[in-house]
Parts: C-alpha cells; structure tokens; sequence
C-alpha cells in the first residue's frame, strides 16, 4: 500500500478538524451560544451489498456541541467505530473493520417547556478505515485488507435530548448512507453501505 496516496487524504481531514475546532471556539465567545461537551456510545448495524452482507458493531467517542438560540444545535462526534459485514450463507467471506468517524450535524430541537426535547438533524460524515480483515469461513482463517477507503456519508439524525441542570442525556438514533463507496473486492460492481446506529450520549452544559 502506497501510505503517500492515504497521506494526502489523512490531511486534508486534520485541516478540516483543525477549521471547525477554530470556528466552535470562537463562537463560545459568544454570550448568546452555548457550548457543551461530553462522550457517546452505542451499536450499529451495518449493511452492504452486493452479497446481503450484515453484521452489528459498536462505536464510543466523544462529543463536541453548540447551542445556538432558539432552537438550533451544531455537533461535530469524532468517534471509533467497528463495522462488521457478514455473509449470510455458510461458508462464507466476511469483513470486519475499525473506523475513524466523524460527523457533523446541524439539528432543530422543539421549543419544549419541559426537560425533554425531541431533535432532528442532518450532515455529514468523515469515514477513514484504520484497519480492516477478511475472514474466511468455514476454516476461520482471516487475511488483513491492505486496501483501506477513506468515505464521505451522508448522516441523518433524531433523537430526544433530557436536561437536568447543565447535565445533557440524548438517546439517538442515525442513518448512516455512504456515498463514495467503492470497496475493491466488489469492482465493476453497483455497491450499497450503510448503517443504522443506536447512541447514548451524555455531556455537560458550559
């Protein structure tokens, strides 16, 4: 694997980390925005075909938010993420890898009087792939896979959002659709990704 081509990819990714880090800074100075930080974690359950391939992951990382007045919200969640694509029939080849994700998501939250806020929120995501294995069945033997992807998502959220004093609670739920697929094994091939993932995140209110 030629580790110049995935370099270039690696940083345009740190300069687009490094502009929206500076842009949420300046906006928390701001008296009019808030700003909250916290950690998410959940499963996922991924999808890819050809081959009806699926398999249920999880993912853990951080997160990083902006409220902005009235009922607008901006997060940016780099997290690690394990995707896991197997084959339905046995024997079989699966695929397991282990992801750098991060979204970004603008969402509307309902001007609810009460502690409890439903939201709604579309963006994108970053998706590099650190790692990744083929899996051989029925010898269960597996081969590392050289030829990693780096993939832009389309994300869409909805969740509910339950405040107590600065502390924030928000079970979620996303549609993760990939739209630059184009994993080597399956060339010459129409290929759909994607994934349904479930997220408790917990953060605290500055």
């Amino acid at each position: 694997m030629d580790w110049r081509v995935v370099a270039l990819p690696m940083k345009k990714l740190t300069i687009i980390i490094i502009v929206q880090l500076i842009c949420f800074y300046s906006l928390c100075f701001s008296s009019t925005v808030g700003a909250r930080f916290g950690v998410r974690a959940g499963i996922n359950r991924c999808i890819l075909n050809p081959g009806n391939r699926s398999g249920t992951g999880f993912h853990v990382g951080i997160n990083i938010g902006l409220d902005i007045p009235p009922n607008f919200a901006i997060d940016i969640a780099p997290q690690i993420k394990l995707s896991k694509y197997y084959a339905p029939f046995w024997p079989g080849t699966d695929y397991e890898y282990t992801n750098l994700f991060i979204p970004i998501v603008a969402s509307v939250k309902s001007l609810s009087a009460t502690s409890f806020s439903p939201y709604l929120g579309i963006g994108g995501a970053v998706n590099v792939q650190l790692n990744g294995k083929m899996i051989n069945e029925p010898y269960e033997s597996w081969d590392k896979i050289e030829d990693l992807e780096q993939d832009f998502y389309f994300v869409a959220i909805g969740g509910i959002e339950a405040r107590l004093a600065r502390f924030r609670i928000s079970p979620e739920l996303s549609f993760n659709y990939n739209l630059t697929d184009s994993y080597p094994h399956f060339e010459d091939q129409s290929v759909s990704n994607y994934d349904l993932s479930l997220t408790i995140g917990f953060s605290y209110a500055l």
